[in-house]
């Protein structure tokens, strides 16, 4: 248990950029090794992305009523892992009527575009050292872990000039930044994919699934619609998710 409070302490310094560059350094290494604490940091952040997202008052209060029907005390469990338990089901609850709540003022494709976005996993930081050239980089990633999207997209725009950065990865990101804002700036996220789009790398149908969302959270169905058609020709990727969408065009 104590070794369990301590991964939690360690991941939320991490999450919350509290680590010192060497601490961190040690702690994504072992990240890389550690396939265990690697699902801890991401039930932690996933947990977050919920609080966020759901409302924390919404939250709170479907936790606390969550809490009385438990018949084993919640705080004899690892907080992190009950929460990231009860979260699994709490979501759909509380997104239920934090959706309805919020969602009223959305037009029809707002509403789609929200259905169907989510915040794609933070980059793993893995390069082993640091100087200049990483500092933005190193930044931006804290900034998105910890759902500061404004201040993640301006620093992954500024990573760009570093030597060191992986360009496709910086535009790709940014991109996902700029529509995970409360007021999406699709547009110019549309832009962003393109630059991961128009080059050979790992992110291509990542990038076409978020460019098609952008889209759709501009009404512009023909473009999304040919997007996923086109993403649906790979095979495999968001099968699910595809199918459900086309249907909705």
């Amino acid at each position: 248990m104590n070794n369990e409070l301590k991964n939690i302490e360690k991941i939320d310094q991490y999450l919350n950029g509290a680590l010192s560059p060497e601490e961190r350094l040690a702690f994504e290494n072992e990240l890389l090794k550690n396939e265990e604490l690697e699902k801890e940091v991401e039930l932690v952040r996933a947990t977050r992305n919920i609080v966020a997202h759901a409302g924390r008052a919404a939250l709170k209060n479907k936790f606390d009523g969550f809490e009385k029907e438990l018949a084993t005390p919640v705080r004899r469990l690892v907080p992190y892992r009950w929460m990231a338990a009860v979260a699994a089901v709490l979501v759909l609850l509380v997104a239920g009527v934090w959706f309805s709540k919020n969602n009223s003022s959305l037009t029809e494709h707002e509403q789609l575009f929200a259905t169907h976005f989510e915040i794609y996993r933070n980059p793993i930081l893995i390069r082993s050292g640091e100087n200049n050239s990483e500092k933005n980089w190193s930044a931006a990633v804290h900034a998105y872990a910890k759902g500061e999207y404004q201040r993640a997209a301006g620093l992954f725009q500024t990573s760009l000039n570093d030597s060191l950065t992986i360009d496709y990865l910086a535009h790709f990101y940014r991109g996902v930044s700029l529509l995970s804002q409360p007021r999406p700036d699709a547009e110019t996220a549309i832009l962003e994919f393109n630059e991961v789009i128009n080059v050979d790398n790992d992110y291509r149908l990542q990038a076409m699934w978020y460019q098609g969302l952008a889209f759709v959270y501009l009404n512009k169905k023909t473009e999304a619609k040919n997007i996923f058609e086109n993403i649906k020709k790979t095979g495999g990727y968001k099968e699910k998710e595809l199918q459900d969408l086309l249907q909705d065009f």
